[in-house]
């Protein structure tokens, strides 16, 4: 009996028996981590989806403001506000576009003063 204590003994020190613990343990952990590399990289990509999905938001949100400043409109202060304030609801995004394409450009406004000098001219002539 003594012999096979000895024996177990033995066997739970031999060096194959402990390199495939080791091997099954680092198996497990190098598993472990491909695993956790793996939903890392799902949790990373799934959070450049969402930064991108709220700058895209963003970009369609500030749209009036962008043709607003890219006509040149005489006086965009008017636009930029109601998009910034009430672009969160949809009424107020589209009263934004809408004021943004029809406000008055600079251009615009500079031949309308131009021509109500010209008529206040022909008025003053004639009196």
């Amino acid at each position: 009996m003594h012999t096979k204590r000895k024996r177990k003994i033995a066997h739970f020190y031999d060096v194959s028996f402990l390199s495939d613990l080791f091997l099954a343990f680092t198996a497990g952990n190098i598993r472990r981590e491909i695993v956790n590399n793996a939903s890392a990289t799902e949790q990373s990509g799934s959070a450049l989806i969402g930064l991108v999905l709220v700058f895209f938001i963003i970009c369609i949100y500030f749209i009036p403001t962008v043709i607003a400043v890219s006509r040149k409109l005489n006086k965009p202060a008017g636009v930029i506000a109601v998009n910034a304030l009430l672009g969160w609801t949809v009424v107020g995004w589209i009263g934004a576009l809408v004021m943004a394409f029809s406000m008055e450009t600079e251009t615009d406004y500079k031949l309308r003063t131009q021509a109500m000098m010209a008529v206040a001219k022909m008025a003053e002539k004639q009196d």
